[in-house]
């Protein structure tokens, strides 16, 4: 493992740490913090991501079954308590509120599975999960992904290596995720390894 702080240098601000106000500009920083149900892998298929395995159970009922080794950052153990609760305040949220428009019900089915009942049958629900973040809106720095927020200084979000994560470690101890809008001196930052 590197424990100097490796840089990564990103041409958009930041424009917020709340991974709920979705935009590309944030995704692409929030995704080393926060995780979905299920995400998309390179190919663009959908892929379990805290769900151990998922399903249709009928054309308008799904089956999550979590992994029984998540934390949350702050380490609250992530079951299906934790998700019904949070997806029930995520819900609400006027940024995610499409993502949820046919979910009828979240239920806790036992200790790590929850169903979800739709009000008709939905084509895009895995993808439409793919994109909510699981967060604990008390705690909303406090991801499950490798990687937990130090905090900010000036343009840099600070991130460390969370060692309890429930998948591979993260290889980098620190990342440093630097907003410079001048391409030159991202360039030359770069070349410079400064």
């Amino acid at each position: 493992y590197q424990s100097s702080p490796s840089n990564v240098y990103y041409a958009q601000n930041l424009i917020s740490l709340n991974p709920s106000q979705l935009s590309d500009y944030n995704n692409t920083r929030l995704i080393h913090v926060f995780e979905s149900l299920v995400k998309y892998d390179k190919n663009l298929r959908i892929q379990s991501s805290l769900a151990r395995s998922y399903g249709k159970l009928s054309p308008t009922i799904w089956e999550f079954t979590l992994k029984d080794n998540v934390y949350t950052h702050d380490g609250t153990l992530v079951d299906a308590a934790f998700l019904v609760k949070h997806l029930d305040r995520l819900r609400s949220l006027p940024s995610l509120k499409m993502h949820f428009k046919t979910i009828q019900q979240i239920k806790r089915s036992s200790d790590f599975t929850i169903q979800l009942s739709l009000t008709q049958p939905d084509p895009l629900i895995l993808a439409k999960l793919a994109q909510v973040p699981i967060i604990d809106l008390d705690q909303p720095l406090s991801g499950t992904g490798p990687y937990q927020i130090l905090g900010m200084k000036g343009q840099s979000l600070k991130l460390q290596r969370f060692d309890l994560y429930h998948g591979n470690l993260a290889s980098l101890d620190k990342l440093n995720l630097i907003y410079e809008p001048d391409t030159q001196k991202r360039l030359k930052k770069l070349n410079s390894k400064a």
